[in-house]
């Protein structure tokens, strides 16, 4: 496994059933550059190889941190539009359905395109949906949200293409009642696993593929694998290194069950450390600065992780906000690798370096079950300390493997 993305294949076998002449325009949805790298490093998979498809496309990307984005943003295909939930719910949504008022009444429609989202819907060939996980249960006001995000792009009778993610189950109420109406509606879905393809057929959806995650696909240029050697060149990364990737999503869900996750991950770096005698990187596969209550910044969770860890020395927190390539680079430098992120995850698969995950929903199982590796998996709410020990334990005596 180490050195190649098995995902990768399969991405492209999927690429290449579309036919392209000339650039398009896309829109692209669910993505951000800032904020969780997962999000970036499928956009920049969509970027790079719809343009090889169809040289001369553009991209604007329908972005909830605009401003952080377009500061961050260094490809001029790429345009940034403002999309925040609250203008995407009481504003965009609303003139979306009078848009379609207008078109049923033959009305003029012109003054519409004055809102920058619903230009770059209206100008779009086709709109990219690339959210990681979406109408899953349990996820209470994040589900309607999901449901806003794709709302205006099917008022408007644009062709919606939700890429391989995570979906269901749709057993709570209003999870499915969203999910029964709009999914159908979509022109096409890529399940990202057996697991999310029978919970769409659950729905009546039976003809979505099942595909791995887009963020297999994307490319690591020279500039950002530089910029990662950088960062990595002192005497702390000749030694053998494990790398930690700790999540404030997971942090909160293990808050719920009364589990000290930070205190967990702390024990867990100087066991690392006291029986492999290896040095211990720490990073963020979600930062932005700033925003230390963001479900999109792990800044503050690792970071508090680091402060609890008894030896210091043989720890290295990474304290910055690197790119998606810049962290694909760097996972690949590891020998083990402890993810609590779905992407940070698919960089360790797509980089061969033998990974432990601990999660919170299916997407983590039906992704791994492709390398027929689910059972290096846990579970949240299994989380401990001895556990954690255990399975990492089994991980190094089967690492060949």
């Amino acid at each position: 496994m180490r050195g190649g993305a098995t995902g990768e294949g399969s991405v492209h076998r999927s690429a290449r059933k579309v036919e392209t002449t000339g650039g398009h325009r896309f829109a692209v949805i669910g993505a951000t550059i800032s904020g969780n790298k997962g999000a970036e490093a499928m956009l920049r998979a969509a970027v790079h190889h719809l343009s090889e498809m169809a040289p001369g496309s553009s991209f604007a990307v329908l972005s909830v941190y605009p401003d952080e984005d377009r500061a961050l943003n260094r490809d001029p295909r790429v345009s940034i539009v403002p999309c925040k939930p609250l203008a995407l719910v009481f504003a965009i949504i609303p003139l979306c359905l009078l848009h379609r008022l207008f078109s049923a009444l033959r009305l003029p429609r012109t003054w519409f395109r004055r809102v920058p989202a619903i230009r770059a819907l209206l100008d779009a060939d086709l709109a990219i949906d690339v959210a990681g996980i979406s109408f899953s249960d349990g996820r209470g006001a994040i589900t309607v949200y999901n449901a806003a995000m794709i709302l205006p792009s099917l008022l408007l009778n644009r062709k919606l293409f939700k890429a391989a993610q995570a979906l269901g189950p749709f057993n709570t109420r209003l999870n499915k009642f969203l999910a029964r109406r709009l999914l159908p509606r979509v022109s096409a879905i890529v399940a990202r696993g057996g697991i999310t393809q029978e919970h769409l057929r659950g729905l009546g959806i039976r003809e979505a593929a099942v595909c791995a995650d887009v963020a297999f696909a994307m490319p690591v240029d020279q500039q950002a694998a530089a910029s990662a050697d950088g960062l990595c060149r002192d005497v702390f990364f000749n030694s053998p290194l494990i790398g930690v990737s700790p999540s404030t999503v997971v942090e909160r869900y293990c808050a719920k069950r009364g589990i000290d996750y930070t205190g967990v991950m702390a024990g867990f770096v100087d066991h690392l450390i006291a029986t492999y005698d290896a040095n211990v990187l720490v990073f963020a596969h979600a930062a932005r600065s700033g925003r230390p209550k963001s479900r999109t910044n792990d800044l503050p969770t690792c970071e508090r992780v680091c402060q609890q860890v008894q030896q210091k020395n043989r720890c290295r927190f990474l304290d910055a906000a690197l790119s998606a390539e810049e962290l694909r680079h760097t996972i690949g430098k590891l020998r083990f690798f402890l993810a609590s992120r779905f992407h940070a995850m698919i960089s360790g698969l797509a980089m061969g370096v033998p990974t432990l995950l601990v999660g919170w929903s299916h997407k983590y199982l039906e992704v791994l079950d492709m390398f027929d590796l689910g059972e290096w998996q846990m579970d949240y709410s299994e989380l401990s300390l001895e556990k954690l020990e255990t399975r990492f334990g089994s991980l190094v005596e089967n690492e060949q493997e």
